[in-house]
């Protein structure tokens, strides 16, 4: 609801590159504040640049019948990096089944580990994904994990990347709802 914060937040920071995930519809807030910049919008994914960009491929993973991310090149004065932009699932679909009836029946723990073992799944398909279009070159991968880095699934699949919100960050490291939602 106060988007306009978000983007005086990034100003601040002053970065040479931004990526965006749940930019849907995108507001034209982001081409007021990155005016000049070279960007890249596929479906719910925004990454923009102060140096060119161009689209290498979009992370489709059909369990979900989704698109989980995008890895994108920019031409960086020091050479070309690749970027992957990525948006994992929430855990929170199969906490949502969880209920007393479903404890005592055993189905509510069953759903929620088919939710996990889905989640885990998605996960080895976007690290696979990425690295496939990473080639050669240096790789920066950002966006939502929905999970902390301290998680299995994170230290599993991501683990062997550094963390800039554990170097730099400030916070709790997490987001919550801009507005009600039924999961929360």
């Amino acid at each position: 609801p106060h988007f306009d914060r978000v983007l005086d937040e990034i100003a601040v920071i002053d970065p040479d590159v931004v990526a965006l995930q749940e930019a849907f519809p995108l507001s034209a807030m982001v081409g007021e504040a990155f005016q000049g910049w070279h960007s890249i919008n596929h479906e719910t994914y925004w990454v923009g640049s102060r140096y060119p960009v161009k689209l290498i491929a979009h992370c489709e993973i059909p369990i979900y019948q989704r698109s989980a991310g995008v890895i994108v090149e920019i031409e960086t004065p020091a050479g070309p990096v690749r970027l992957g932009d990525i948006h994992q699932m929430t855990a929170r679909r199969g906490l949502t089944e969880l209920s007393k009836r479903s404890l005592l029946d055993g189905e509510g723990p069953r759903r929620l580990e088919a939710s996990q073992a889905s989640r885990i799944e998605e996960c080895l398909m976007i690290r696979e994904q990425v690295e496939s279009a990473r080639g050669d070159r240096p790789l920066i991968v950002v966006g939502d994990f929905n999970t902390p880095v301290s998680s299995q699934m994170f230290q599993q699949h991501w683990g062997d990347f550094q963390s800039a919100f554990d170097q730099a960050g400030i916070g709790y490291g997490y987001t919550s709802p801009c507005k009600g939602n039924r999961f929360w």
